[in-house]
């Protein structure tokens, strides 16, 4: 009769290898908790440049049509190239813009508050950077009852405390004067 194996060793080897799969387990899994955290990171600043950009359009909401544009002189610094405040992102984006129209400006007694300002710096409620942009203009419309113009307020939110200033959000609103 054949005597049985001895299974003393087994035991060790099964834990060895039970203690090996279960780490590459925990590694992926920490890996993917690590994705998850930076996605999480990523959709907390696309919502706060949503609510930046919203809270620009509703102040612009709430103005009468004929205050609604950018402070003449600091958007012509802006656009400008060779002056102190040109901002080639600034004229990037506007080129881009559609649909296409005038600059709407207006001469603002304080060129410094948002809704006279196109280029704004803020901290927002996690004392992150942005950029907001602002562009008014003027675009005119043909229809079979003739010909109209709106004013389209578009803002752009970018973020600061990234390089590049990457785009987080575009909010566009069109305004109607009402019949001229």
């Amino acid at each position: 009769m054949p005597q049985p194996r001895s299974e003393a060793g087994l035991g060790l080897v099964e834990l060895v290898v039970a203690m090996f799969v279960l780490t590459v387990a925990l590694l992926a899994l920490a890996a993917g908790y690590e994705s998850a955290a930076i996605s999480v990171h990523n959709a907390d600043r696309k919502t706060v440049a949503a609510k930046l950009a919203a809270s620009q359009i509703e102040l612009y909401q709430s103005l009468k049509i004929s205050s609604i544009g950018l402070d003449q002189t600091t958007l012509t610094n802006v656009q400008t190239s060779g002056s102190g405040s040109y901002d080639s992102v600034y004229v990037s984006d506007e080129a881009g813009l559609t649909p296409t129209g005038t600059d709407h400006t207006i001469t603002c007694s304080d060129p410094t508050v948002a809704q006279c300002s196109p280029i704004q710096n803020v901290t927002g409620p996690e004392n992150h950077l942005y950029r907001i942009e602002t562009f008014v203009r003027d675009v005119t419309n043909a229809g079979a009852t003739g010909t109209w113009k709106e004013r389209f307020v578009t803002v752009i939110v970018r973020d600061r405390g990234v390089s590049g200033n990457p785009l987080l959000f575009s909010e566009t609103s069109a305004f109607d004067p009402g019949p001229s």
